[in-house]
């Protein structure tokens, strides 16, 4: 065993726990930043204590100047941010593990998380979000249904949904719009869909500006990052450089 993986056992090891003993903290939001970020919120665990394993393996120099460059990063909105504290490696934002037994929390990467929980966040997070998207349809789905219907209801319409008669002013396509989306409102089963069709029909009732819950607004959100940022964060971590050169990569 080398490098990474060598160095996130002898990390568990350290806090006399095994991979196995630890679990992802529920979560109960995600936010997303200005460059299109995902940022997972955790429940909080009172009595549940912070360990910081790799923090506690630097001299005080080494730490001050660590995250003294965080610090500075999350202000600019460019670089890393965090470390995990698992194998030391520079993140964005964090996911936080706990040990029930030991009563412990630490922030982790999700490439650790992937590594050693056999999990992946990106499934999680989208877990999450399906959980959410479905409770909140079930009660905004009567208002979207009749919201649909007062948008088409003053038009004769065929056994397809067709508009047959419309006044000049009058636009037949997004009528015909309502109408479909109207259908698909009433025929979704909770109980067995997907989070690709849900946050699609979402989706589909902003666009004809239908209103959507708040908090579902926000998951279903998906700003592009700016790719000449991101480019600039990936040549910052291909050239390794950070206040822990020489230590990090020694």
């Amino acid at each position: 065993m080398k490098g990474y993986k060598k160095r996130q056992l002898e990390t568990f090891t350290s806090l006399g726990t095994s991979p196995d003993e630890w679990q992802i903290c529920e979560l109960v939001g995600i936010e997303t930043d200005d460059k299109g970020r995902e940022i997972p919120i955790f429940r909080a665990y009172p009595g549940y204590s912070l360990r910081r394993p790799f923090y506690d393996t630097l001299s005080k120099e080494e730490l001050d100047a660590l995250i003294q460059d965080h610090e500075i990063n999350s202000e600019s909105g460019e670089g890393w941010m965090n470390s995990c504290q698992l194998c030391g490696h520079n993140i964005m934002y964090p996911w936080k593990i706990k040990h029930d037994k030991k009563l412990f929390l630490m922030d982790i990467g999700s490439e650790c998380i992937t590594n050693f929980m056999n999990a992946s966040t990106a499934t999680v997070s989208k877990e999450f979000k399906l959980k959410v998207l479905k409770k909140e349809f079930k009660s905004w789905k009567r208002s979207a249904v009749n919201e649909c219907w007062n948008n088409h209801k003053h038009f004769r319409h065929d056994e397809y949904g067709d508009v047959l008669t419309y006044g000049r002013e009058n636009k037949p396509l997004i009528q015909r719009k309502y109408f479909k989306l109207q259908e698909e409102l009433r025929q979704l089963d909770t109980d067995d869909v997907s989070y690709r069709k849900i946050s699609g029909l979402f989706k589909k009732a902003k666009k004809l500006e239908i209103k959507i819950p708040d908090q579902v607004d926000k998951l279903i959100q998906t700003k592009k990052p700016i790719k000449t940022k991101l480019k600039r964060i990936k040549k910052l971590s291909k050239s390794r450089k950070s206040a822990l050169d020489k230590f990090f990569w020694k």
